[in-house]
């Protein structure tokens, strides 16, 4: 277990990664089981089948695959109607791999202005992470940095992985996190279970039956983070928190 600061404000975000709808169903009912709001960045029709769309404590931004091979467009046209049409009243992103560019956010601005906010912007450990605009030439976007993600707080030395809770003594209350629903259902700790899980199996049909039998059950993990942070902190939406 981690120890929090009751004080501190979180807010939970989540990659839906083409995950099943049965894991991102565990997870949808893991949050409303502490009643926790929670910000969702869709790949695929997946959270729809999960019923995420239609919680009240949830909401819902895109997460486009601006990468080669993308199955979302191989455009930012393409990708971008692609996610829109599966959530149409979507107001922000996160990009897969943390694709950027000032061309693309141009294009972000000019072509999509209903997305106004973007939380591509990975700062770990920073004790004082606060919105920007980001202003170009042709309008500005509202950057949320977040400081924590899951995969990557896996490759850290083990020292700093969850947290470096000094970091954030006493000036930070409000930290912004990045989860990914296969890796709260799997509690990871390391990358190891995934990826053996994910060279035998379809990620985006895998039953839960199946996911148990790569589960870490023997040390602290990723779910255990997570049971932590709501047991013990406030969460918040991101409408609370995005004023540039």
């Amino acid at each position: 277990m981690v120890n929090l600061d009751s004080d501190k404000e979180f807010l939970i975000t989540l990659d839906t990664d083409w995950a099943s709808p049965e894991i991102l169903g565990y997870v949808s009912d893991l949050l409303k089981e502490f009643r926790t709001s929670a910000h969702w960045f869709i790949t695929d029709n997946g959270f729809r089948e999960a019923g995420i769309n239609d919680a009240p404590l949830f909401s819902i931004g895109i997460h486009p695959n601006m990468m080669e091979g993308s199955t979302q467009g191989r455009s930012v046209k393409e990708v971008f109607d692609y996610l829109l049409n599966l959530a149409p009243d979507a107001e922000s992103m996160r990009t897969h791999s943390l694709f950027q560019s000032t061309p693309f956010f141009s294009e972000v601005i000019e072509h999509y202005p209903q997305i106004k906010t973007d939380l591509s912007c990975y700062t770990p450990f920073n004790p004082n992470p606060k919105p920007f605009n980001l202003h170009l030439d042709n309008g500005s976007i509202c950057r949320l940095p977040y400081i924590w993600e899951d995969d990557l707080n896996m490759y850290m030395p083990e020292s700093d992985r969850f947290l470096k809770w000094g970091a954030f003594t006493p000036e930070t209350t409000f930290i912004t996190t990045d989860f990914h629903p296969v890796h709260i259902a799997l509690n990871s700790a390391d990358m190891s279970a995934y990826k053996r899980m994910v060279s035998e199996h379809s990620l985006s049909s895998v039953d839960l039956k199946t996911l148990r039998k790569y589960r870490n059950n023997s040390v602290y993990g990723t779910e255990d983070f997570l049971r932590d942070i709501l047991s013990q902190c406030r969460s918040v939406s991101l409408r609370e928190v995005t004023a540039c």
